[in-house]
This record gives C-alpha cells, sequence and structure tokens, in this order.
C-alpha cells in the first residue's frame, strides 16, 4: 500500500512540474524574442572531426550587434578570463 501512495504521489508532483515548466518555456521565449530583432536561434560557426566546420544551433542570449572578439590575440587578456 505505501509503494502505490508513494508512486501516485511522484506522479502528481511530476505532473504540477511538467505543467509548471510548459507553462514558463514560452514566456522565456518571448523574453528572449522580445528584445532583439533577430532570431532567437543563431548558428555558431564549431570545428568538429577532421577539423570540419559546422553550424551548431545555439539560444542567443546576447545582442547580435556586438562585434566577434578573438580573445587569444588580445593584448590584455587577463581581464577576460572568468575563471
Amino acid at each position: 500500500m505505501y509503494l502505490l501512495v508513494k508512486r501516485v504521489v511522484d506522479i502528481v508532483i511530476s505532473a504540477v512540474f511538467v505543467g509548471v515548466l510548459m507553462c514558463s518555456g514560452p514566456l522565456n521565449l518571448d523574453t528572449f524574442q522580445a528584445t532583439p530583432k533577430d532570431s532567437v536561434i543563431c548558428y555558431s560557426d564549431r570545428v568538429g572531426r577532421n577539423n570540419c566546420i559546422f553550424k551548431m544551433p545555439k539560444l542567443r542570449a546576447m545582442k547580435s550587434c556586438i562585434p566577434e572578439v578573438v580573445t587569444h590575440l588580445l593584448e590584455i587578456q587577463q581581464n577576460l578570463v572568468n575563471f
């Protein structure tokens, strides 16, 4: 009997959390879309096996008008490292 009650409680709690997450997903997507005018998903170039470059889809969390910076070519690298 205890295992049956525990199982039912686990299913109910899981259903509640799934409902909350499904409701918050579109809100997050609206937040991403409301800030800039570009698309939510951007594709960045990545290096894969055998040095093949492929496009990896990512959620864009920054402004798109920022120029790309190659950090290993900058003179002052210590301020940019976040470790």
